[in-house]
């Protein structure tokens, strides 16, 4: 009698058959990571689009920015010169009330000394 007949008998597989049913295994676990390699690939795919997308759009956003200082910095430029204008303008104001004033005082001054000088 055959020791491996024994064993056939009481349910526990050969190691032929041990083997095939390991083989069927390694089968089935090939082809589950074949699929998720293809789907990580697809992903990578995907990625890689989207980042050359995003680097387009941040190089966008970079030029424009950019652009945004440059007319900024005009902005601050036209404001400081407008600032020193209307600093000047303040001063031209506070000189001419300043002459209307010396004027009005110059002129009451004569007109008193008119009509003390003048006796009628």
């Amino acid at each position: 009698m055959d020791p491996e007949d024994d064993f056939g008998c009481l349910g526990i597989p050969t190691p032929e058959e041990m083997l095939r049913q390991h083989v069927i295994l390694i089968e089935n676990e090939f082809e589950e990571l074949s699929r998720e390699y293809q789907a990580a690939r697809r992903n990578i795919a995907k990625l890689i689009t989207m980042h050359a997308e995003v680097a387009i759009e941040r190089d966008r956003l970079k030029a424009e920015l950019e652009r945004t200082k440059i007319l900024l910095s005009t902005c601050y430029l036209e404001n400081s010169r407008l600032g020193t204008e209307l600093y000047g303008l303040r001063m031209e104001q506070q000189h001419y009330h300043l002459m209307v004033h010396d004027q009005q005082e110059s002129s009451q001054r004569i007109a008193a000394a008119l009509i003390t000088s003048n006796p009628y």
